[in-house]
């Protein structure tokens, strides 16, 4: 399978794809829900939106998790992390309140510690920003 044949849903996405290939994106010509990886050297100047990054997260107790941000190409600003741990993902979203308190709750019964803060999440990845810094911050979908 050639690189421009791999294409796959977000949420087929796997830590074993983002070792491949850290940086993915949402390209106009595919299906909305439709991922590819992104090899450019700049990221940020590829015509796709958004991007998903693979990222390491450390919680505010120290536990470290691997996952992904989502994050828009325009100026970085991370929408969305989604954290894979125990074989599960869970997605914490800026938009989708709602769900945030169950997923959280669902983390929290994976590592076995369900009082341990999880928020605000450190968040790195490996990836440049269009400035040419790391990018890296805290998130909080609350």
């Amino acid at each position: 399978m050639s690189l421009e044949d791999l294409k796959i849903y977000h949420w087929n996405l796997t830590l074993e794809y983002l070792e491949m290939y850290p940086v993915w994106g949402a390209f106009d010509d595919d299906d909305s829900e439709i991922i590819r990886p992104v090899t450019a050297a700049d990221p940020f100047t590829m015509d796709c939106d958004p991007l998903t990054i693979k990222s390491d997260f450390k919680t505010p107790d120290g536990l470290v998790m691997l996952g992904c941000i989502l994050c828009d190409c325009e100026d970085a600003e991370v929408n969305m992390v989604e954290i894979f741990f125990a074989g599960n993902r869970f997605p914490f979203s800026t938009s989708v309140a709602d769900l945030q308190k169950q997923t959280l709750q669902r983390l929290q019964n994976s590592i076995c510690h369900s009082e341990d803060p999880i928020f605000p999440l450190y968040y790195q990845t490996h990836t440049l920003s269009p400035d040419g810094k790391k990018i890296e911050g805290y998130f909080s979908p609350f």
